[in-house]
């Protein structure tokens, strides 16, 4: 669950169905793609993140 934690930006966290409380996995620091992957085996999560809002793009024509 992507939500407030007890850092400065967005965290990952763990709900117990069990005991009904919520433990903060990790505070992210930026704001991440809405989109994540873990892995099968619970292990690891993968997301996404932009550092940088802009891109610089080149065009090179007739490069010998």
């Amino acid at each position: 669950m992507l939500g407030p934690g007890s850092g400065r930006g967005p965290s990952v966290q763990f709900f117990s169905f069990a005991s009904g409380k919520t433990t903060t996995v990790i505070d992210i620091g930026i704001q991440p793609y809405p989109s994540f992957a873990v892995s099968p085996d619970g292990q690891w999560l993968l997301y996404t993140q932009a550092d940088q809002s802009a891109a610089d793009l080149m065009l090179v024509e007739n490069f010998r």
